[in-house]
């Protein structure tokens, strides 16, 4: 089976390997790099079909248990895999996931970071897990602080519009479109695994 596996793999034989092959199989055949990158090739492959979304993450959590070391090296590894499982509705996942990415980075968190963690106050209840209104409006501005994103600033102005605070919203709602002049948006967000990957095939 172990050969199988590889030889799929190798051939980018998706759908006999996700028909065939357990993830956590997977994840145990091969390395770290190769099963990261194999996940995701998998979501890229077919990222319109709940099925193969599920399968990568699958595989994405099976080598994060296998390879725990490795893993943790990059939060975006968790922020990553926190955006698949928003698409196809597995929020309490995506929820833990970044927490531990938040959890992994401190005491020092990205912007990008703090962004993340503050947006599940947004999520689904009451089946998830969320943050509470002052712990998110206390990530925002501390995100913002590192670096004055459109997303995070509009997303903390939303907060106080909720809470009917207008003078907080007026403020922050004109800094938001200050940022969105100045195009300063969230960025992708792309392990650096991935990210090396490209650097290769393109160096």
């Amino acid at each position: 089976m172990d050969n199988e596996i590889k030889m799929f793999v190798a051939r980018s034989e998706w759908e006999t390997l996700i028909q065939k092959c357990d993830p956590k199989k997977v994840a145990a055949t091969l390395s770290y790099e190769d099963g990261m990158n194999a996940a995701h090739d998998i979501f890229c492959w077919n990222y319109r079909k709940d099925k193969i979304i599920n399968y990568a993450i699958d595989l994405f959590f099976a080598i994060r248990e296998l390879y725990v070391e490795e893993w943790n090296r990059d939060c975006k590894n968790d922020l990553y895999v926190s955006f698949l499982c928003e698409l196809t509705l597995r929020y309490q996942e995506g929820f833990d996931s970044i927490k531990r990415a938040y959890e992994l980075s401190l005491p020092n968190p990205s912007a990008l970071v703090l962004y993340s963690f503050a947006c599940t106050y947004f999520l689904p209840e009451p089946d998830v897990d969320t943050i509470s209104k002052d712990e998110a409006i206390k990530l925002f501005k501390e995100s913002i602080e590192k670096d004055c994103m459109y997303e995070a600033v509009s997303r903390l102005a939303e907060i106080y519009e909720d809470c009917k605070d207008i003078e907080n919203y007026n403020h922050w709602d004109a800094v938001a479109k200050e940022a969105e002049s100045k195009n300063h948006h969230v960025p992708i967000i792309v392990p650096d695994i991935f990210r090396r990957k490209t650097e290769n095939e393109h160096g």
